[in-house]
């Protein structure tokens, strides 16, 4: 909306008689505009939750993010814990190191996998186990080159490993 109050603004302030037939005309213009500068082409497929074993309360989310331009993963967030963080696995010495990062960079036109030994979603202290088929809410923050910022919900189903049902997808979302 602040694109299409600073164009408004703009017409006003020069003294430009804006009729109705004007305003209605632009409106659709103005709003696209705003649209898809705030959400740019993303595509999230195959995201999945590792299940819980008994007793525990720790997991991890794992999906393929692509974009026709360039975003950042910034934050995620779940209504099962307020405890999640990006992390990336990495062998540093010879052992296997994990360790929480800001950001996960999403490269124009290219598929970044979250997956068992890379980056990941760590969903720290959940309230309750995550079972084989449950639907996991995630809600992730992207960040454009531009500074702007905007949120998709995913829903990834809880797996005991990657791949656990040949042939189907889990589930995901896709975003354009």
């Amino acid at each position: 909306m602040s694109t299409l109050r600073t164009a408004f603004s703009t017409l006003i302030a020069r003294g430009t008689f804006v009729t109705f037939a004007t305003l209605v005309t632009l409106l659709p213009t103005l709003v696209l505009a705003q649209t898809s500068a705030a959400e740019p082409s993303l595509k999230i497929t195959d995201a999945w939750v590792k299940t819980t074993v008994p007793g525990g309360s720790v997991s991890a989310a794992y999906m393929q993010i692509s974009s026709a331009k360039p975003l950042k993963l910034i934050k995620a967030e779940s209504p099962l814990t307020p405890n999640v963080e990006i992390h990336n696995m990495s062998m540093k010495e010879g052992v296997m190191e994990m360790r929480a990062v800001d950001a996960v960079d999403v490269p124009a036109n290219k598929t970044v996998s979250l997956k068992p030994g890379g980056f990941h979603i760590m969903l720290i202290k959940v309230k309750q186990p995550i079972n084989k088929g449950d639907s996991v809410p995630l809600k992730l923050t992207f960040e454009t080159p531009d500074k702007k910022f905007f949120s998709v919900d995913v829903a990834a189903k809880g797996q005991e490993k990657a791949g656990e049902k040949a042939g189907e997808k889990a589930a995901g979302h896709a975003h354009h």
